[in-house]
């Protein structure tokens, strides 16, 4: 622990409390929580002023904007430029001898972060206060040192941004290629077929024009489709330490799934109507608001889902698991297009039978999966990457940010 002395956390910064409820100068912009990230030192976005017509703070560039309600979302930011804020927002102003960069960190510090959180009140909307927080000790160290900190994690910053814009760039490069691949296919050659160079190579179907040796089966004509159930919680030999993996519609987000929230016994399994469904069965959510429904996923375990979930298993003769999985989460809008139900739009098996789809011969499936899946692979690792880095940044802040280890070094490369 460094021997700089630790002060009160108002001592470093003060709360601005000047607000705005009338006519707002249209050149500052509008921050609101869901403008802010959870753990990111960035926007990501910001409204007009025009459109809010409530009270605002108003905060000015270099202020450090802190989310009050449910502060274990960690949300906060340095102000880039001067507007308003949402009231739910905490508008905190370096005092004298303390530096913007170095305030904004101290406020993304797991320890204001968990004095937030302890002394949020309230169940479903929990707010801290700056009442509540501004006793709290924090290193107070020199202007030199303050700065020091900053150029060290923003650098790390960088680094995170660099990665996370890869991952992007990986997803549309993947949205694109599958677009091509699910369109035109692969010759024998290894390469997309060119309906410019080979009009031959393709034919008019009911799905618009494929390749000559691709079909459009309904999907009911080349898989079984079967939705679970939720074994009964007043039952407790069904759930107490059961060791099945039981799969709810928000754990089926295109991607495989690993494991799950809930587990039930084998008792549930062998008392109610669930399946074991094996690894690859393709799993679609059926309900959900939103964004929710029509989601896809691939088991990489054994489990049994929920009543919300169906279950796709093709004919191994004609299907390959790993490609009708891209397949379907390709057609995400189309399938949650689909829905029907007066109270809430939902899918049916019914429905899921009629829909068609584009197969080409397996072979040609599992050529195109092997492609996607070298992008998938890539997206997984820079994806695990960027995680690291944030989990390194936060450790590396904690201890800067306390005066356990001193920047210094940091920045010559010795750690």
């Amino acid at each position: 622990m460094s021997d700089r002395p630790l002060v009160s956390l108002d001592t470093v910064a003060r709360l601005v409390t000047e607000k705005t409820a009338g006519s707002k100068e249209l050149t500052r912009p509008y921050v609101g929580l869901e403008h802010m990230k959870t753990d990111s030192p960035d926007l990501l976005g910001f409204g007009s002023a025009a459109n809010s017509i409530s009270i605002n703070g108003i905060f000015e560039q270099g202020d450090t904007l802190f989310g009050k309600l449910r502060p274990n979302l960690r949300k906060t930011v340095l102000a880039p430029f001067p507007g308003y804020c949402s009231t739910d927002i905490l508008i905190l102003r370096p005092n004298a001898g303390y530096l913007p960069g170095f305030v904004a960190r101290l406020f993304q510090s797991g320890n204001v972060f968990s004095r937030a959180i302890q002394t949020s009140i309230g169940t479903k909307m929990p707010r801290t206060s700056w009442t509540s927080m501004r006793r709290l000790p924090v290193y107070a160290p020199s202007c030199d040192e303050q700065a020091l900190i900053s150029e060290f994690v923003d650098q790390l910053d960088e680094q995170v941004r660099k990665t996370e814009h890869l991952v992007a760039k990986l997803k549309l490069v993947k949205q694109g290629l599958l677009h091509d691949l699910l369109t035109r296919g692969i010759d024998d050659n290894g390469e997309l077929r060119g309906l410019d160079r080979h009009p031959e190579q393709f034919k008019d179907s009911p799905l618009g024009c494929i390749p000559k040796s691709w079909e459009t089966p309904l999907l009911g004509t080349v898989a079984k489709i079967r939705s679970g159930t939720t074994p009964s919680r007043d039952i407790g030999q069904f759930w107490s330490r059961g060791s099945i993996p039981w799969v709810k519609t928000a754990e089926i987000c295109f991607a495989p799934i690993y494991t799950t929230e809930e587990k039930v016994t084998e008792i549930a399994l062998h008392s109610t109507s669930l399946d074991l469904f094996p690894p690859t069965t393709v799993l679609i959510a059926m309900y959900g608001q939103g964004a929710t429904r029509g989601r896809c996923g691939i088991l990489q375990i054994s489990a049994t889902i929920n009543q919300a979930c169906a279950a796709i298993q093709g004919n191994p003769q004609i299907v390959d698991q790993n490609f009708l999985f891209q397949l379907l989460c390709a057609k995400y809008e189309h399938l949650r297009g689909l829905g029907h139900g007066s109270q809430q739009t939902n899918l049916s098996s019914s429905l899921l039978t009629q829909v068609r789809l584009p197969f080409p011969p397996l072979a040609e499936q599992r050529v195109i999966n092997s492609v996607v899946s070298q992008v998938d692979s890539r997206i997984e690792t820079e994806t695990g990457s960027a995680a690291k880095l944030r989990l390194l940044k936060q450790a590396l802040m904690d201890d800067l940010l306390t005066g356990r280890v001193r920047v210094t070094p940091l920045l010559e490369g010795n750690f």
